[in-house]
């Protein structure tokens, strides 16, 4: 079906989208993960609609960080939108969306009209973000959203939040703060409806450094249009570290860290979660090698019991246990770069070990292939499992008008082998053709014996008026 995106300059630094028929079969397809937790993962945004001007609608700097911990109560986040709770594609009707800087004011405007899909009903969607400069180089803003994109359920949420940011201190040296409050409103939960956050950091490229971040999340907070790992929950976390550059040396840097994440029920203030990590070094050679240690104390309690894997359960008790991390990567100027990661110890109440090794080969500009395979052998009184992804990508330039980019994703979890290769050509400015092939296979018997699962072949042609 043909879609239209149609973009208009209301100022320099200000831009108006509309969207008709909104066609995301370029885009990128995520990145896979397994999950060892109890808790949600964590996808980044990978279409270029939401991405453009993303950085407007950030609130609190939640997500500034990436994992899921760290978007915690985070009031708006894209994916929700034009995907169903299993990641599936949901169709737009159409959209508008204002956004940009005009003097010392930060604009983003969202407004989706998202389709039917089972039984959730067709839905209006809407973010409002503004935020205002303030004092040299710190900002104040508000936020607002509203609708459910998966439920037939009414929803908003509105905050406030204010960054403190000093640039200006002797020896290159930088003061970070944030303040935000946030209330969501849900028809049948009263009460108990807030999230609120507060942290400070100091950075420098040596020296002493740190942060603490304290943040609440209330049991009945419902973001609708943002992401939630964890309800209910207080969360301390901060660091301090020491980087120590040695002069005439063949170190780089040399760093000493202490991390600390800890997790309270609000409820009665019992432990959800802990995790001290120290990290006696971490070593930097002048080509950019480094290679680190991490000591790691752990603390889960559960009140539940949690299906780790299929038919195999950790009971509910109070579990802590220590863990040993190694990391080694080189230099990626080098055309053959790498790393391993290797983390073993007991977990739980049994033991496992991960190791994460990949390369990447880029004998010139026009070609670079990248292998990753991560494998996790758990170890547990209930029972012992092994966890395999393998995902190789090739990004191949013939030209500045022509590329085609290639991966392929394959996990014992869903026994898939998933295939995307987009081919991109842009014949000249201002039009562009993709041909986007979806390709999943399933291992019917675990010998590697594939089937054709689903397969997609997509053609999109762009092509921009100008006016």
């Amino acid at each position: 079906e043909p879609s239209l995106d149609m973009f208009y300059k209301l100022t320099p630094g200000l831009t108006g989208v509309l969207t008709l028929n909104t066609d995301f079969s370029a885009s990128e397809v995520d990145d896979r993960q397994v999950n060892l937790t109890r808790f949600s993962l964590f996808f980044p945004e990978k279409r270029d609609f939401f991405l453009q001007d993303a950085d407007i609608f950030q609130f609190g700097r939640l997500g500034a960080f990436g994992g899921p911990d760290n978007n915690n109560a985070r009031p708006f986040f894209s994916r929700r939108i034009g995907l169903g709770p299993n990641r599936e594609p949901v169709g737009l009707d159409g959209g508008l969306k204002l956004s940009g800087r005009v003097g010392r004011w930060n604009l983003g405007v969202l407004g989706v009209r998202q389709e039917e899909f089972g039984d959730v009903a067709a839905s209006d969607l809407f973010v409002g973000r503004v935020t205002a400069n303030v004092l040299q180089e710190s900002s104040l803003g508000v936020i607002f959203t509203d609708g459910d994109p998966n439920s037939n359920q009414d929803n908003s949420v509105y905050g406030i939040d204010f960054r403190y940011l000093n640039t200006r201190l002797a020896n290159g040296r930088a003061v970070d703060g944030d303040f935000w409050v946030e209330q969501s409103t849900t028809p049948g939960l009263d009460g108990k409806d807030r999230a609120l956050g507060i942290s400070a950091s100091a950075n420098t490229t040596d020296g002493l450094g740190g942060f603490v971040s304290y943040k609440t999340v209330e049991e009945n907070f419902r973001p609708a249009l943002g992401f939630v790992s964890r309800l209910g929950v207080r969360n301390l976390e901060g660091s301090v570290n020491y980087t120590f550059r040695p002069m005439d040396s063949w170190f780089r840097a040399i760093e000493v860290r202490v991390f600390f994440d800890r997790f309270e029920r609000i409820a009665d203030g019992s432990l959800e979660s802990e995790r001290i990590s120290l990290r006696p070094f971490r070593l930097q050679n002048n080509t950019g090698d480094t290679f680190q240690v991490d000591l790691i104390a752990r603390k889960e309690d559960l009140i539940e019991p949690f299906e780790i894997s299929d038919g195999v359960f950790i009971p509910v008790a109070d579990y802590q246990f220590d863990r040993v991390a190694m990391q080694l990567n080189t230099g990626g100027q080098r055309k053959f770069s790498g790393g391993i990661s290797y983390e073993m110890g007991d977990f739980f109440d049994g033991e496992s070990f991960s190791v994460r090794p990949y390369f990447n080969w880029r004998p010139s500009e026009h070609f670079r292939l990248t292998v990753e395979y991560s494998v996790d052998d758990i170890d547990l009184p209930t029972g012992s499992f092994v966890t395999r992804l393998t995902r190789i990508r090739t990004d191949i330039v013939f030209s500045s008008r022509l590329s085609w980019v290639n991966l392929f994703q394959w996990d014992n979890v869903l026994n898939t082998l998933g295939i995307n290769s987009r081919l991109h050509w842009i014949p000249q400015a201002g039009r562009e053709a993709f041909l986007v092939l979806n390709h999943n296979m399933r291992d019917i018997d675990g010998q590697r014996t594939f089937r054709s699962d689903s397969a997609e072949l997509t053609a999109k042609i762009n092509y921009t008026f100008r006016f």
